[in-house]
């Protein structure tokens, strides 16, 4: 297990990268995360066949949980990259109250 996570998180930033020059490449983003897994795997049967040929299979594993790892952090960088300015009321009201106090707070304090 622990050399399937060392293997990982060496195949991780290279599953990212090959994602970025795909994702130029494809119009629906839905798929990114299986682009993500098969492109881990093809690049840790890769990484077998040219150092340990022995331990392909392990490798593979090892591409997909980086595949896995690579969706979850592209995820991650889009959500903070492309964040939302207005945050989604929930319906417990608290929305409308913070517009309704802190607009009136600051009308008030630019007359005065």
């Amino acid at each position: 297990m622990k050399a399937i996570l060392i293997a990982a998180s060496v195949i991780a930033p290279l599953v990212v990268g090959v994602t970025g020059l795909i994702k130029t490449q494809v119009k629906n983003y839905d798929i990114l995360p299986v682009i993500n897994v098969i492109a881990g795997i093809l690049l840790g049967v890769l990484f077998a066949l040219s150092f340990v040929q022995e331990d392909l299979v392990l490798y593979a594993w090892a591409g997909a949980v980086a595949g896995l790892a690579a969706s979850g952090l592209f995820d991650l960088g889009s959500s903070v990259i492309n964040h939302d300015e207005h945050p989604p009321d929930y319906g417990d009201g608290q929305s409308e109250t913070e517009k309704t106090i802190y607009q009136h707070k600051d009308q008030d304090q630019s007359k005065g």
